[in-house]
């Protein structure tokens, strides 16, 4: 949340100050920056990564006793 706060504030202030620096590109620059963090900022609070070492094992382990219409046998796959 502060990611975003601080990165507001300094696309704010360069919008407001544009022509102070002395080259274009700094402030393009400066701007995509803070577009950039805004925007993954947002993306991880919406979506937090709650996955964890355990909770992948499990998931990968009822994955795996489920052969649902297929059977694996050490030929290849067979079709129930």
């Amino acid at each position: 949340m502060k990611k975003i706060i601080i990165s507001s504030i300094i696309l704010g202030t360069v919008s407001f100050n544009y022509p102070v620096f002395d080259s274009e590109g700094i402030s393009y620059i400066i701007i995509l920056c803070c577009i950039v963090v805004i925007t993954f900022s947002t993306a991880k609070i919406y979506f937090p990564d709650k996955e964890d070492y355990q909770s992948v094992e499990k998931k990968m382990d009822r994955l795996l006793q489920y052969n649902g219409i297929f059977t694996y046998t050490r030929e290849g796959v067979c079709i129930s």
